[in-house]
């Protein structure tokens, strides 16, 4: 049972914070003057201001090496970018290059600049996104949770938010036995035994990640993976690098349940 320890109120406002988001973190890029980045989930088609946050609108932040991030689009794993000179439009892509790559200032107040391989920044110029080359207000952003039912499908389970449609690349879950309703977790330190604990904390909230057909468990408090061992009787552990004892299927079952096969 996939359980999600914050699930979000869809009816509240609620931002992820003054920080930059953590790496994996499910978003919506809201410009402070109004209207969310999306308006389309085409390939090669260029992105838009609108006003609601749909499917088009959910965004997986990936943190990359020397503070640089990307935007993958949740619904179709496209990603933002394709464009990096001055006043270009931005739009989807499938492969992350450099029109895919950015960096983060903060602006206070928990808005953001974004910048471009080029130096420019991102800016709502009517209904349009596009690359600038000076900063002002018009080009500050702030990062939004998105809605809950953007994510995925939930259902209310012994107060537990709980997912019966399968997890969602980049979201937070917690791992729970459905017989003895434990969590997997107990550690955070490489190359320890993942024990089963009663309840959910920091070192049981594991990142989904969906990786060629098969999926991966990264651990929050320590960005390390589920794995280690994957032959009969060995136990599980923690380790820096996703290799094959990593790597797993997911095996749906009946009422929301799955089986996870090494």
């Amino acid at each position: 049972m996939l359980a999600n320890p914050n699930p979000v109120n869809p009816n509240t406002n609620s931002t992820v914070g003054t920080l930059a988001p953590h790496s994996g973190t499910l978003l919506a890029l809201l410009h402070p003057t109004g209207g969310y980045v999306g308006g389309t989930k085409n390939k090669l088609d260029f992105v838009r201001i609108v006003q609601q946050i749909g499917e088009a609108e959910a965004w997986i932040y990936e943190a990359l090496p020397s503070g640089r991030f990307s935007l993958k689009q949740r619904a179709t794993n496209l990603y933002l970018g394709m464009k990096h000179e001055l006043n270009e439009r931005l739009g989807l892509v499938d492969l992350r290059q450099n029109c895919e790559i950015f960096a983060l200032e903060s602006k206070g107040n928990g808005l953001f600049a974004i910048k471009n391989d080029k130096g420019y920044f991102l800016t709502k110029k009517n209904d349009q996104v596009v690359w600038t080359n000076f900063f002002s207000q018009q080009e500050t952003w702030r990062f939004d949770v998105a809605p809950s039912e953007v994510q995925h499908q939930v259902v209310n389970n012994n107060s537990q938010t709980t997912t019966t449609s399968g997890p969602v690349n980049g979201q937070l879950y917690g791992l729970k036995h459905y017989t003895t309703g434990h969590y997997v977790g107990g550690v955070k330190n490489l190359g320890t035994n993942i024990m089963m604990v009663p309840k959910l904390n920091d070192w049981e909230h594991w990142y989904f990640e969906n990786y060629n057909g098969k999926i991966s468990l990264k651990q929050k408090a320590s960005n390390l993976y589920l794995g280690r061992s994957n032959s009969l009787g060995e136990r599980l552990g923690l380790v820096q690098a996703r290799q094959n004892c990593e790597m797993f299927d997911l095996v749906p079952q009946a009422n929301g349940l799955f089986g996870i096969r090494s």
